[in-house]
């Protein structure tokens, strides 16, 4: 009997060696893959370590001065006791989310960038809901408040003011002498609307959409002193111009506009 299973013993354990022959060169063959994924990846963090890489200096930072997109804290201060100088504040109930002063900031934010409410909500740590609530509450409050206001005022400069205006750009530009200021116009967006012929006249060709274009005079202050504005966005801004040419005409004087090639 012994005899009869040494036979079967034998091919069993050769089955087995031969099994154990074939691992080694899977073995091998997973070791190459790991070795070949430990380079790759290897390669990989040693082309992000010496990529070129693009950084802000500190020399590149303008100051609160020198920023364009900034309002001093005198004209903040001064926009705000304008808004709010008769203003109330609520002393029962549950008092306000947002400070009045917040409120001035977000709807700053509003009109002068290009945010949305979701990053607007991130800035100052309010809902959709209150954001839109404030936006709209601050544009109708604005408005009433700064309709006649004399800071609101869009008014033509006089002698005097020409005279300066045209000496403050001669000093920067000497072969310049009877520029008083500058004159662009400004296309805003708006929503489309179903009635045919109105969305015809609001499209504007070139910038392919429904828009409302504005012109603005400005002085090297900054200061608009001139504006003609919500006309329909098929309208060139030297058509629109010509509606106002004869004011400009009768209060310049001997006194010039910087103008690009778009006006008459």
């Amino acid at each position: 009997m012994f005899m009869h299973l040494l036979p079967t013993v034998t091919l069993s354990c050769l089955c087995v060696r031969k099994h154990d022959n074939s691992n080694p060169p899977m073995l091998v063959k997973t070791r190459h893959r790991i070795k070949y994924l430990a380079l790759f990846i290897l390669l990989i963090h040693i082309s992000n370590s010496v990529r070129n890489h693009t950084y802000l200096h500190c020399c590149a930072l303008l100051t609160h001065a020198e920023s364009p997109w900034t309002l001093s804290c005198q004209a903040f201060n001064q926009l705000y006791y304008v808004l709010f100088l008769d203003v109330q504040m609520q002393r029962t109930g549950r008092p306000q989310l947002m400070h009045p002063a917040a409120q001035l900031g977000l709807y700053l934010f509003f009109i002068g960038s290009t945010m949305g409410n979701k990053h607007l909500c991130l800035i100052f740590g309010i809902t959709p809901t209150v954001c839109s609530r404030v936006i709209n509450k601050m544009m109708i409050w604005g408005v009433q408040k700064l309709k006649r206001h004399l800071f609101a005022q869009v008014k033509f400069l006089d002698e005097e003011k020409m005279a300066r205006f045209a000496r403050q750009i001669n000093e920067h530009e000497p072969a310049v002498n009877d520029v008083i200021g500058f004159m662009d116009g400004l296309a805003l967006q708006s929503e489309c609307t179903s009635e045919q012929i109105e969305q015809n006249a609001m499209y504007s060709g070139y910038h392919s959409d429904t828009m409302v274009n504005n012109i603005f005079a400005y002085g090297p202050d900054g200061n608009v002193f001139l504006a003609t504005i919500n006309f329909p966005g098929s309208w060139h801004d030297g058509s629109i111009t010509a509606n106002i040419l004869p004011y400009i005409g009768n209060n310049i004087g001997t006194y010039n506009m910087c103008v690009d090639q778009g006006f008459p």
